[in-house]
Formats: C-alpha cells, sequence, structure tokens
C-alpha cells in the first residue's frame, strides 16, 4: 500500500480536532494607555505591570492571549518611547516578552525589539541569534542560526530591524489567524533521535536527543495544514499543493514539505532543514 493509500485510509478513521482559536487585542485601549504615560514614574509603571503578567503566567499558568497582549503593549511603547534602558532590571522586559510569545509569525514581526537590546547591548549576539532561530518554523533551524554570521542570517530569513515595529501588520497577523477550523488528523511523522558525546573534565558523557514529531490535517474541503509538536500549542500553518508530493507553506513559500516514499523533508529553499518518517514505518 502506498503511503498516500495510508494517508486518505488514516483521514477517514481520524476523530475531529477543533484547534487555533483567535486572539482580539484592542489596540484602541493600548494606544489610550501610551498616551496616557506622560512622566517617568508613568513609564516605570506601566512596564511593570507589563512585567508582572509576563513572570506570573509562565509554566503551567501559561496563556497565549496575555501573552501578545503584552507584545503589542510593549511595541506601542518602544515605538513612541524607544527602548527602555532607563528602568534598571526592567530592560530585560521587552525581549522576554518577545520569546514568550508562541506565534511564530508575531515574533518575526517584532524582531526589532531584540534588534534593539542588542545594539544597546543589554543582550548578546547568542541572544539575538536564538530570537532569529525563534522565528524559524522549524526546530533543527537552531543549529544553522547559531554557526552562520548574523548578517547572513538577517539577509537568508529576510528580516526587518526597522526601530519602529509596524502595529498594523501584527494586527493583519491576527486577523489572517485560521479560524477554529474542523480537522481530521491525517499522518504523524517523527524525526530520528539524534546521539552527541560531550567531554566534561575528562569525562564522556552521552546523551540521546528524541527526534520531535510532526502532523499533517485536513478540513473537509480538502485544505492541508501542518503543525510541529513540540509545543502543546503547535501553531498550524497552511499549506498548498504545488507539484505532485511537494507542499508549500503559505506564509513562507521558501519553506516546503516534500514527500519521497515514506520520508518526508523540510526544506529552507535549497537547504535541507530536517527530515521525518512516517510514525507506523518508523524504527
Amino acid at each position: 500500500m502506498s503511503m498516500i493509500h495510508i494517508f486518505i485510509c488514516i483521514l477517514f478513521n481520524c476523530s475531529w480536532l477543533s484547534l487555533n482559536a483567535q486572539i482580539v487585542v484592542d489596540t484602541a485601549q493600548i494606544a489610550s494607555e501610551i498616551k496616557e504615560i506622560r512622566t517617568k514614574e508613568d513609564a516605570e509603571k506601566y512596564l511593570k505591570q507589563i512585567w508582572e503578567d509576563d513572570q506570573n503566567y509562565r509554566g503551567p499558568l501559561t496563556n497565549d492571549t496575555i501573552d501578545i497582549i503584552n507584545l503589542f503593549k510593549t511595541s506601542y511603547y518602544i515605538n513612541r518611547f524607544g527602548y527602555p534602558t532607563e528602568f534598571g532590571e526592567l530592560s530585560v522586559m521587552p525581549w522576554h516578552v518577545h520569546r514568550h510569545t508562541d506565534n511564530v509569525e508575531l515574533r518575526r514581526i517584532t524582531l526589532p525589539i531584540m534588534w534593539e537590546a542588542y545594539k544597546k547591548k543589554l543582550v548578546e549576539e547568542n541572544h539575538i541569534k536564538h530570537s532569529i532561530s525563534s522565528t524559524s518554523w522549524c526546530l533543527e533551524d537552531g543549529f544553522y542560526v547559531e554557526k552562520t554570521p548574523l548578517n547572513m542570517l538577517i539577509e537568508e530569513y529576510n528580516l526587518t530591524l526597522s526601530r519602529v515595529i509596524p502595529i498594523k501588520k501584527m494586527v493583519k497577523c491576527l486577523e489572517g489567524q485560521l479560524p477554529p477550523i474542523d480537522l481530521v488528523k491525517r499522518q504523524e511523522w517523527k524525526a530520528k533521535d539524534t546521539k552527541n558525546t560531550y567531554d566534561i573534565n575528562g569525562e564522556s558523557y552521552e546523551m540521546i536527543f528524541k527526534g520531535h514529531s510532526v502532523e499533517f490535517f485536513s478540513d473537509q474541503a480538502g485544505s492541508m495544514y501542518y503543525r510541529t509538536l513540540f509545543r502543546t500549542t503547535g501553531q498550524l500553518r497552511k499549506l498548498k499543493l504545488t507539484e505532485p508530493n511537494v507542499y508549500v507553506f503559505e506564509d513562507c513559500e521558501k519553506d516546503r514539505l516534500v514527500i519521497e516514499g515514506n520520508s518526508l523533508k523540510y526544506m529552507h529553499g535549497t537547504r535541507l532543514v530536517q527530515e521525518y518518517w512516517a510514525v507506523e514505518d518508523f524504527k
């Protein structure tokens, strides 16, 4: 039985799922709050509240809506007053808010937050590189990003690092979220585990890193979606079939998935980022 036939069998035998609740941000309210900031004390109070909200809703209490609202508040603040460097430990708040946001596209749009922090020497190069890596949809890009010069990464990822954060683009990103859709689980794929050996103080240690999984979904109309399962709230990405067994991501046409037998290859341009295998055939 071919992989396509296996997909069809799975398509009609899996339970329905409801994913991707939309998040709405009241930008008018945030803009009004920013206008009310007239003194340094007002600014400190506003930033401190964002910081407390960010830190209080972590771990099992993580709240995607609060994280995104905090990102909007931080973006509005920086656009009007610049990156906050004069409030002691609160200067690290913006980049914490940025990295805690689970929406990859929003992180990409608001990357100027991290860039400003880097230019002001509040974060190191590895921090900005980690942020660039987090704007990629695929985990394995992390090692590539770490080893690639910063200027080359900015060019390859086509990053916009202007100090002014495009609020309208952020809003459009949220408006473009997929509405709640009834989806059928189509197939699960898994990357191979990797094994590395480390030398620590003359002692040799072996560590195994579990390969993560990805899933395909289809809706009743036959539209295809994809998500990575490294987070409990893995974001759905819509796919379009461009040629037999080749799917391109609608949000980033440089990224595509190529099915070859029981292998699924995640490509960025001409570079192979990661290879997965169908779970039922995975050894």
